[in-house]
């Protein structure tokens, strides 16, 4: 844990940033931010001291300030990262930029290594500070992204080194002792909490609808690490194009695949409605002169489609609010409007801090017992089944090349387990979010009677009788007397797009009978049917009633006419046009003449006598 004290605290205000207070961020230290947007990355890039190397967890955050700080044709902050060559980055450590700036992702740092030994006249270690931005990101990401600690080997080996961010996660790592790291703490000496909105409920989207329909804002900023919610929900709300989605190069291709246009690898101008994946969380800087607007910013957890959509309330909700810079007129105030929505899941996997590190102390002693027993093994084939338990052990992934403990993955797991426990339930959720100093919490619960559990168990690839048997009773509740109206709106919106089937079964035959029928597809079906044909029937009673008189003479041309138009307005496209049709629901006389046309040939037809108001059979 981080301690704070007074000699490790150095106070900031309101309208200051890093530079400020502190002339260079010094070395060996752990820098404690407290608040995203104090322009430490800034700072240290317009730091005209010291050359620097800045590594950044991802690709946003480098293109946003490689295109604020270099106008014109000279580079004086280079952009290193996929499809950056070694070749540009000796033409920029050749160019007469006198103080060199090199803003790079932990992937491609390697290119920046072997760039800087080559010349002649620099010591990577030595003419260079390190600066690890968003640091936490090293023990979040790595059991996804493993060359995400890369650098940190040579990160040791620098003379002058930090590590930075608003919410650092204390790593284990023994060298951050060994090389004597301390603590540095920028404390804002005012009032910086926000409000937070926090609404748990057991529908994610339709409480992520609910709340749009309820709260029409200028634009929309919706953070959710899942391309495929995204993909779907657009395309539920029927918001495509105005809707942009800000994602890594991989879902934009799958996005695009799939017909959405505004899809976007780095910023670009905003839409209504702007998506933003897990790249978009921290770093990234989206200046008030780009929203221009109070930002309603909107956090999405849907355990049951998207499990590794846990937004870290310690850590990831901080950053996300502190993605949204101050305008740089003080005249204007800014008012930041920040919801989480999410639902829960109470058997999620989770440990205490003290249980993870047991777990993983045992996994990695066994570990070590298996290579003993390798190199003391004689015999190929006890060499052979060895080799092949360690290949396949899960825990490999927690092992260096060298064999060596890897302390980020280790942090990793003891993260992700503390944190997978918040999302047991709303209460720990909270007290989680109370126990920053960041947020005051105004939270709500949001239920409805169709769950995410029911959406996903009635997914397209669900039977119908399952379908059925999770719906129709949902309908019947929701449409009981006294069922808030805003819900069953919501619910049977949704309900309708989703399941027209079970819907229109409801409508036409009701939950009772459909139950009777035991929720089976075939059945209703056949029940429906006849419903309709007596329906039918009786539209074709009322139609013979209002067109047909008793005591009217009529040709059997005439008859076939009429009824035709009957059997036309209420779709009996299987009955036939003729007088035996009328006699199931008339009283007909014989047939006789009715006279002669003008040509002299006879007509016969019928004259109407009763009109039955039951089918005769």
């Amino acid at each position: 844990m981080f301690q704070q004290t007074k000699d490790n605290t150095i106070y900031i205000g309101a309208k200051q940033y890093l530079k400020d207070i502190v002339k260079s961020i010094p070395s060996n230290v752990i820098v404690f931010k407290k608040l995203p947007g104090l322009g430490a990355t800034s700072g240290e890039i317009e730091n005209k001291t010291r050359n620097s190397i800045i590594i950044e967890p991802n690709v946003p955050v480098i293109v946003g300030k490689c295109k604020k700080y270099n106008g014109g044709k000279a580079i004086k902050l280079l952009g290193v990262y996929e499809g950056k060559t070694e070749e540009q980055i000796l033409d920029y450590l050749n160019s007469k930029v006198k103080v060199k700036k090199i803003i790079v992702t932990p992937e491609s740092f390697r290119r920046v290594k072997d760039a800087i030994n080559s010349v002649d006249g620099y010591n990577l270690y030595s003419d260079f500070f390190l600066l690890f931005d968003e640091c936490e990101r090293t023990i979040q990401d790595v059991s996804y992204r493993a060359d995400i600690v890369l650098p940190i080997n040579d990160f040791f080996k620098f003379k002058n080194k930090a590590f930075i961010s608003a919410t650092p996660i204390m790593p284990s790592d023994p060298r951050f002792k060994k090389e004597k790291f301390r603590t540095l703490f920028i404390e804002p000496n005012f009032k910086y909490k926000e409000t937070l909105k926090l609404v748990s409920t057991n529908n994610v989207f339709l409480s992520f609808k609910q709340f749009l329909k309820k709260n029409p804002r200028e634009k929309y900023f919706i953070f959710f690490k899942s391309t495929d919610s995204i993909g779907q929900f657009i395309r539920a709300f029927d918001i495509q194009q105005e809707s942009a989605v800000f994602c890594a190069k991989e879902s934009k291709q799958k996005l695009k695949a799939n017909g959405f246009s505004f899809v976007h690898t780095s910023l670009e101008p905003f839409k209504k409605y702007n998506f933003f994946t897990g790249r978009f969380f921290s770093a990234v800087d989206i200046e008030y002169e780009d929203y221009k607007c109070n930002p309603t910013i909107i956090m999405l957890t849907d355990l049951v489609f998207a499990p590794h959509s846990i937004i870290d309330p310690l850590t990831e909700s901080i950053q996300i609010a502190g993605r949204f810079r101050r305008p740089k007129d003080e005249n204007i105030t800014l008012k930041k409007e920040i919801v989480h929505i999410t639902n829960y899941d109470p058997v999620l996997q989770s440990m205490t801090r003290k249980e993870a590190i047991q777990y993983v102390n045992e996994r990695f002693l066994i570990y070590e017992y298996l290579n003993v027993y390798l190199t003391a093994a004689t015999k190929q084939g006890t060499i052979d089944a060895l080799k092949e338990m360690l290949d396949r052990s899960e825990y490999k992934r927690y092992i260096n090349p060298d064999g060596s403990r890897n302390y980020f993955m280790q942090d990793n797991i003891i993260h992700q387990y503390q944190t997978n426990a918040f999302y047991h339930n709303s209460k720990n959720l909270k007290a989680a979010y109370q126990g920053t100093s960041f947020f005051n919490i105004d939270d709500r619960i949001d239920e409805f009677k169709f769950s995410d559990k029911d959406r996903k168990a009635s997914g397209q690839h669900a039977p119908l009788k399952s379908v059925f048997e999770i719906v129709v009773p949902i309908l019947h509740e929701i449409n009981k007397p006294g069922y808030n109206i805003f819900k069953r709106i919501n619910q049977m919106d949704f309900l309708e797009a989703e399941y027209p089937k079970a819907v229109s079964a409801y409508r036409l035959l009701g939950y009772e009978r459909i139950k009777e029928l035991n929720f089976n597809y075939s059945k209703v079906k056949t029940a429906i049917k006849q419903k309709e044909d007596i329906e039918s029937a009786f539209g074709l009673v009322d139609f013979i009633d209002k067109n047909f008189k008793v005591g009217e003479e009529l040709s059997s041309s005439q008859i076939c006419g009429r009824i035709a138009n009957g059997i036309k307005q209420n779709k009996l496209y299987n009955l036939k046009p003729n007088v035996h049709l009328l006699q199931k629901y008339c009283k007909l006389s014989n047939r006789f003449s009715l006279g002669r046309k003008h040509g002299g040939k006879e007509v016969k037809g019928y004259r109407i006598l009763e009109i039955y108001h039951n089918v005769k059979q």
